[in-house]
């Protein structure tokens, strides 16, 4: 994968983290959780990208 689209995809988990958090009524929670899922997505995506 480029890294942009694994850049979308960390936004993306950032986003996604920030509604869970408001939603659940702990913004911070949500914002570590989106920050963890899309480090871990970013690492992922890009290793795959050498290995392949």
């Amino acid at each position: 994968m480029r890294e942009a689209v694994s850049g979308a995809v960390f936004i993306i988990c950032l986003g996604l983290g920030f509604t869970i958090g408001l939603l659940l009524g702990n913004i911070e929670f949500g914002g570590a959780f989106g920050l963890g899922a899309g480090l871990i997505s970013i690492l992922v995506l890009r290793n795959y990208e050498k290995y392949r």
